[in-house]
């Protein structure tokens, strides 16, 4: 027995173990309705809650902590309540809403894992190619480039009218800004009128997720947004069938149909300054300076400035 003592006289309280008490709980949720989707696209704000069927009786008395179980949807689904009140509260969707998203998570899964297969098979074709020209003595030439990165290293002091005008074309209005350019003639000479100012070459596949997932921010209304979701690019995409981040980084990677749409979309990249440093600005990269063209050798540098 244990005792304490309050203005009322001893009230005694008993420590009792290997017994079973039975208390009567009130268990359930409840969800209201927004006028319209928030930022993650949620139509609904759960709350799920026990609580006693006493209303003026203290849970924490007998109860440590709650762990709740929720939908299958919310990823990380469990979580913990350790005080009272033992209730949570969560942004989410409808049941019929619930349907939807599962079925277009379904269809995202399925077009990266398609995109994957694709970009393997291309791989194994060129090894393959370059294997048949090797064993009978000839060489292998890929295609043209039709996809470049352009990064601008270099501020706009005593800058040319023309070059300037092409950074203003091409959205390069600072210093480690970096955008996505589709090759053909009119850009590759645009490229050569401001080459002193820029680096740039051919990015692979792996260097384009880097940069959306890493650095990806789009324009909307304006604002410079982060690309952290697939609604915002299905919002204002889906009209392309570009539904999530990976359509937007297989229409950069293929140079898509839709590539115009999804470059000015995405906000012009704003990178760090690459680790270690550059060389020398003044120089062309064939002279062991920076600028200019680098091929292939420009995921080197951008894997320096993510």
């Amino acid at each position: 027995m244990a005792s304490t003592s309050t203005n009322t006289g001893m009230v005694y309280t008993e420590r009792v173990r290997n017994k079973r008490f039975i208390k009567p709980l009130i268990y359930g949720n409840y969800a209201v309705i927004f006028p319209q989707k928030n930022s993650k696209g949620h139509t609904h704000k759960w709350t799920i809650f026990i609580r006693p069927y006493d209303r003026d009786e203290d849970l924490s008395l007998y109860i440590r902590k709650v762990q709740f179980r929720l939908h299958e949807s919310y990823p990380n689904n469990v979580r913990i309540v350790e005080k009272a009140p033992f209730e949570l509260s969560e942004t989410g969707w409808g049941e019929f809403d619930i349907q939807k998203v599962k079925a277009k998570t379904q269809v995202i899964f399925k077009r990266a894992e398609q995109y994957l297969i694709a970009y393997r098979r291309k791989q194994k074709q060129e090894l393959q190619l370059k294997r048949q020209a090797k064993k009978a003595g000839n060489f292998y030439v890929p295609d043209e480039p039709k996809l470049a990165f352009v990064v601008r290293i270099k501020g706009i002091n005593k800058i040319h009218p023309r070059p300037r005008k092409v950074l203003q074309l091409f959205r390069l209005r600072q210093i480690n800004n970096g955008v996505f350019i589709k090759l053909n003639k009119a850009t590759i000479q645009m490229l050569r009128i401001a080459d002193p100012y820029i680096a740039w070459g051919y990015p692979s596949q792996k260097i384009i997720r880097q940069l959306i997932y890493k650095r990806g921010y789009v324009k909307v209304k304006g604002q410079r947004i982060p690309l952290t979701d697939n609604n915002i690019v299905e919002e204002h995409l889906g009209k392309q069938d570009i539904i999530c981040v990976e359509d937007m980084i297989n229409q950069i990677w293929t140079v898509g149909p839709h590539f115009k749409q999804v470059t000015n979309f995405l906000w012009p990249f704003k990178l760090s300054n690459p680790l270690g440093g550059f060389n020398k600005k003044s120089n062309h990269f064939v002279e062991g300076g920076d600028y200019g063209n680098r091929e292939d050798q420009i995921n080197k540098l951008l894997e320096r400035m993510i």
